[in-house]
């Protein structure tokens, strides 16, 4: 059996959540905030990926990783740490067009950022949910 190290650096962001580590999808390992374990592996496994509740890393090939090597797995900053404030654009886009005004520009303008807005979080919650945390060796 080959043994993995797998190291999970303090992050700011996701402190209280636990990242799980799941080896070909069977879960095998939990680590929290700062926290370093071994895990030991089949030599038939394929591929190590790390979740939370509802985004993950890509797979990595076991493979593709020395015996040595120490891996990392972190939080995406943007997308962890800056992303929740997303929402404070909203309501802001929404009084462009939602109050009494005669500028007709300006409501134009509100309702065209409103749609592009709700398209980017669309696109990032479907097509982006494997690049919330980052694997690395």
């Amino acid at each position: 059996m080959q043994t993995l190290k797998i190291r999970r650096p303090k992050e700011n962001f996701n402190e209280n959540i636990d990242y799980k580590i799941l080896i070909d999808g069977i879960k095998v390992a939990s680590l929290k905030n700062g926290e370093e374990k071994l895990i030991s592996i089949n030599e038939n496994s394929k591929s190590i990926v790390a979740k939370i509740n509802s985004g993950s890393s890509e797979n990595l090939r076991i493979d593709k990783i020395s015996e040595n090597k120490i891996i990392q797995v972190y939080g995406n900053e943007f997308m962890n740490k800056y992303l929740k404030y997303f929402g404070l654009i909203f309501p802001v886009l929404g009084l462009t067009f939602i109050l009494d005004h005669d500028y007709e520009l300006i409501k134009l303008i509100g309702k065209v950022l409103f749609g592009l807005a709700i398209l980017l979080v669309i696109y990032i919650l479907i097509f982006m949910k494997e690049k919330w945390l980052i694997l690395k060796s």
